[in-house]
């Protein structure tokens, strides 16, 4: 049976009201030490006849109703034998590894800001065009994509929030500057996973003429 809620955990905080445990039932605490800032979700278990303690995270963090389906989870893996406060490192290790592979991967934003000052910057009579189209359309939009996840859907998604604002030829300039220009790697070659992408540019461009036009 759950015994917290949140409007008790509201009213503590902001008495700030201090206490090293309070439960909500299957082994959830919450715990509002003088340490801490806010209160801090902790769940209780038994391993190997062991008492077992794990953080699962903050009130701000993680809702009364976030925390009870995390533990109902927590309780389920302990059941398959699992020490779930053991396992946390590595969760933690794992989450750490795929947000350093987003922060390093070669985005499209990356690609355009690149090919603007190694091809476009100091050779073109008006860089500003250029400079204009990665900055309102192409980062807005497709920016902050890996190379590799780009599909038809964004390109898609670009070009109508261009013709929406009234710029029909813009919207066909800005897909043949991307095609040529951003969605190509470094290296000069395709991605393995674009293909179907950069078959259909010419399909998506009659169709966006021909919205233009109507």
């Amino acid at each position: 049976m759950s015994n917290l809620s949140d409007i008790q955990i509201r009213t503590w905080i902001k008495n700030s009201e201090r206490f090293d445990a309070r439960s909500d039932g299957d082994g959830l605490y919450l715990r509002f030490r003088l340490v801490d800032t806010i209160p801090v979700w902790r769940f209780r278990y038994r391993f190997t006849g062991k008492q077992r303690v794990m953080n699962i995270g903050t009130y701000g963090q993680v809702s009364l109703a976030g925390a009870r389906k995390m533990t109902k989870e927590l309780k389920a893996r302990v059941a398959l034998g699992h020490d779930v406060a053991a396992e946390k490192p590595g969760r933690k290790a794992d989450a750490v590894a795929k947000i350093e592979a987003k922060n390093n991967a070669f985005t499209v934003g990356h690609k355009a800001d690149d090919y603007f000052n190694s091809r476009v910057l100091g050779k073109w009579k008006h860089p500003n065009i250029a400079r204009a189209r990665i900055e309102n359309d192409i980062k807005p939009n497709i920016g902050k994509l890996a190379i590799e996840d780009v599909k038809l859907s964004h390109i898609d998604l670009m070009l109508k929030a261009i013709i929406k604002r009234g710029a029909p030829t813009m919207a066909n300039d800005v897909l043949r500057w991307t095609r040529r220009r951003v969605t190509t790697p470094s290296n000069g070659t395709y991605c393995n996973t674009t293909p179907r992408l950069l078959l259909t540019w010419r399909t998506l461009a009659a169709k966006k003429q021909h919205e233009a036009a109507h």
